[in-house]
C-alpha cells in the first residue's frame, strides 16, 4: 500500500531529543543487527565522498560487523545481482554526506533493484536535517519499497512505520532495533490488500450465497484470505482495465496497481515475482467421449471368436452327419444333399420335423433329438447373452494419443495465454508441431465449465477433472474422456507485486497450510463451493439406468428376419410347385 499521508510523533519531534537517555551509534547498531540475523555480507555504499569523508566512514566501520564479510562499493552497479552474488540476507550501509547527497539514493537504487526487502541502514554526515525533509526522505523509502530501513542521523536512529498511516518512530535503544524492523509488518491496521483474480474453479471462487452474502471459495483464494484475516488486513478486489495477458500484467504489477494477482503457473510469469507453489496440477486433454458402437456390432458379441469358430466346425460336422443318415436311408444325389442342409436349418430354428423314416430308426432319432437340444441351449445363450448387451452402451475406440487425434480430426479450443504456451512447448520439441493444427483459440472455456462444448476438445487441469467425474456420476450418458495426453505438470502460485513487505510472511502461511493439511480440506471442498457459485450446475436426473433401444438400431435384426421369411416363402412354394409337377408327370 502506498499513501501519502504522513504523520510524525509529536512526542519525538519536541522532546525526543532530550528524552533520549542512550545515543544510537552506527558501529553499534552494525553489531546487534550482525549478532541478530547473521549477516552472510555486508555492503557499504561510499560513492562519491570526499577523501576527508572516507576518512571518517573507515573509522565508522573500522570494528563493525565482525565476522562477515564486506565490501565497499565506489559506483553505480546496475548489472549486479545482489540476489545471486551475495544472497539475500545481507546488509546494506548508505553513507550520505554533504558531496554525494544528491546521487547516493540513485547509486542505491540500481545496485539493489530486486532486493530492497533486505536491511538497509542510511547513515547521515549531514551536520542539519530539518524535519521535513526527514519526513520526505521517509516517503520516498516507501514509496521505493525500502520498507526495513533505519535512518542514523546526528546519533539518533529513526525508521517509519506504514500501516495504518505513514508514522516516524525514534528508536532509542539497540534492543528496539529487531522490533523496528519486525514489527511493522505484524499489523495491517485493516489497510486495504488490492487483489487481481478472477473466477477459475475450483481455485478462485465469488459468489452470492443463499443469505444474499458474498462469499470466496477456491484454495487458492482461501490461502490469500488467510494471510489477509491472519494480519489484520482489508481484502479489496481490483478489477484494472488491462490486457489480460503477461506483458499487461507485468506492467499493472511493476506499477504497483496490485499487491497479489491470484492465479500464475510457475514457468510461465516472465519477470513477474511469484509467491511458493500452492498446488501441483497436472494438465490433461478432455476428450469427447465417443459413441458406443453400431448396433450391428452386437451380433458378434456374445461369444467369442473361438467360440463362433467351434459352432462352425460343428454345423459343418452336423452336416456330414446328415448327409450320411439320409444316404443311409436310401436317399440319392442332389436330394441327400438337400435333405442334409433343410435339416439343418430345422435343426437351428427348433422346427420338429418326424418323418416316418426317422422314427423307423432309434439311434438316427437320438441324434436328431440330441441336435434339436444343443442348438436349443446354443441360440438360448446367444439370445439371453445379445440382450444383455443391447441394455448396455459398448465404448467405442476413444483418444487417447496423438494418432488419435489425426483419425477423429477433433480441434482443442483453448484460451490465448494457453494457445502460447502450447507455442512454446512445441518450439522446444516437446511434442509435434502437428500438434499446432488442433489448437483453437475462443474464449476461456473454463468459465462455464459445465456448458462445455462437445465438438470440441479442452485441455483441464487435473483439480477441475473431479467436476467433470461428480458430473458423469450423475448421468448414464458419458459426455468426455480424459485421454493419456497429458501436457504439462505446472506449480500453481499467486503473484505478488516486486519487492512487496510481506512477501517472506505469505510464503510461510502457505508452507504452514500445507503443512497442516488445509490445502488438501479446501480441495475437498471444491464440489459444494462450485455448486454454491454456479460453476457446476447439478441438475436431477431421471434416465434410466439401461439404455434404452432404438428401432432404427435393429435394422440388420430385421434384415435378418425378412430374409429368413422370404426363404421360408421361397421353399414353401417350391415344394408346392414341385408336388405339381411331379403329380403331371406321373
Amino acid at each position: 500500500m502506498r499513501t501519502g499521508v504522513i504523520t510524525f510523533n509529536a512526542f519525538i519531534l519536541i522532546f525526543g531529543i532530550k528524552a533520549v537517555i542512550s545515543e544510537v551509534k552506527l558501529e553499534k547498531a552494525i553489531n546487534e543487527l550482525q549478532a541478530e540475523y547473521n549477516f552472510e555480507t555486508i555492503l557499504y555504499f561510499v560513492s562519491h565522498i570526499t577523501k576527508r569523508e572516507r576518512i571518517m566512514v573507515r573509522e565508522e566501520i573500522s570494528s563493525a560487523g565482525k565476522g562477515a564479510p564486506s565490501l565497499l562499493l565506489d559506483g553505480m552497479y546496475e548489472d549486479l545481482d545482489i540476489r545471486e552474488e551475495f544472497n539475500s540476507n545481507i546488509l546494506s550501509v548508505v553513507f550520505i554526506t554533504q558531496a554525494n547527497k544528491g546521487n547516493a539514493l540513485e547509486i542505491v537504487q540500481e545496485t539493489l533493484e530486486r532486493n530492497f526487502g533486505s536491511k538497509i541502514i542510511f547513515n547521515f554526515f549531514v551536520e542539519t536535517c530539518t524535519r521535513f525533509e526527514l519526513q520526505e526522505f521517509m516517503q520516498w523509502l516507501w514509496s521505493e519499497n525500502m520498507f526495513n530501513s533505519l535512518v542514523i542521523m546526528n546519533n539518533h536512529s529513526f525508521t517509519f512505520n506504514p500501516y495504518p498511516y505513514m508514522t516516524i518512530i525514534e528508536i532509542a535503544t539497540y534492543a528496539s532495533l529487531k522490533l523496528a524492523f519486525e514489527g511493522k509488518l505484524a499489523n495491517l491496521h485493516k489497510s486495504k490488500v488490492t487483489v487481481l483474480g478472477g473466477n477459475v474453479a475450483p481455485r478462485t471462487m465469488k459468489y452470492v450465497d443463499r443469505n444474499g452474502n458474498i462469499q470466496y471459495a477456491g484454495y487458492i483464494m482461501k490461502t490469500i484470505l488467510t494471510f489477509i484475516d491472519k494480519y489484520n488486513g482489508t481484502l479489496y478486489e481490483h478489477v484494472p482495465n488491462i490486457t489480460k495477458d503477461i506483458t499487461g500484467l507485468t506492467e499493472h504489477m511493476n506499477n504497483r496497481g496490485s499487491d497479489i494477482h491470484l492465479l500464475m503457473a510457475m514457468g510461465f510469469e516472465g519477470n513477474l515475482r511469484i509467491t511458493y507453489p500452492v498446488a501441483t496440477v497436472d494438465f490433461c486433454l478432455l476428450m469427447p467421449y465417443q459413441k458406443e458402437l453400431p448396433r450391428m456390432y452386437y451380433l458378434s458379441l456374445p461369444f467369442q471368436i473361438s467360440t463362433w469358430c467351434l459352432l462352425g466346425i460343428f454345423l459343418l460336422a452336423l452336416l456330414v452327419v446328415m448327409f450320411v443318415v439320409s444316404l443311409a436311408l436310401g436317399i440319392r444325389g442332389h436330394r441327400a444333399y438337400s435333405h442334409a442342409v433343410f435339416g439343418i436349418l430345422r435343426l437351428l430354428t427348433q422346427q420338429l420335423h418326424f418323418q416316418a423314416r426317422l422314427l423307423a430308426n432309434r439311434w438316427v432319432l437320438i441324434i436328431y433329438l440330441l441336435a434339436v437340444l444343443l442348438c436349443m441351449l446354443i441360440s438360448n445363450l446367444y439370445q439371453s447373452e445379445l440382450s444383455s448387451f443391447f441394455t448396455k452402451s459398448i465404448p467405442a475406440h476413444q483418444i487417447n494419443d496423438f494418432s488419435d487425434l489425426e483419425n477423429f480430426n477433433y480441434k482443442i479450443l483453448v484460451n490465448k495465454e494457453v494457445a502460447d504456451a502450447a507455442n512454446m512447448l512445441v518450439n522446444l520439441k516437446m511434442f509435434p508441431r502437428s500438434f499446432l493444427n488442433y489448437i483453437v483459440t475462443g474464449p476461456n472455456p473454463q468459465d462455464k465449465l459445465n456448458q462445455l462444448n462437445t465438438d470440441y476438445g479442452y485441455l483441464v487441469g487435473e483439480d477441475q477433472l473431479k467436476l467433470f467425474v461428480e458430473l458423469q456420476k450423475r448421468f448414464s450418458r458419458k459426455y468426455y474422456f480424459k485421454s493419456k495426453m497429458c501436457l504439462m505438470k505446472v506449480f500453481m502460485c499467486a503473484v505478488i507485486r516486486n519487492n512487496y513487505p510481506f512477501e517472506y510472511i505469505l510464503n510461510d502461511i502457505i508452507l504452514r497450510m500445507e503443512e497442516a493439511g488445509l490445502m488438501d480440506k479446501w480441495k475437498r471442498d471444491f464440489l459444494y463451493e462450485s455448486i454454491e457459485a454456479g460453476f457446476f450446475e447439478i441438475k436431477e436426473s431421471h434416465e434410466d439406468p439401461l439404455r434404452p433401444l432404438k428401432m432404427e438400431e435393429l435394422y440388420v435384426a430385421w434384415l435378418l428376419f425378412a430374409i429368413a421369411i422370404l426363404v421360408a416363402v421361397f421353399a414353401f412354394c417350391g415344394e408346392q410347385v414341385w408336388r405339381i409337377v411331379q403329380r403331371k408327370l406321373s
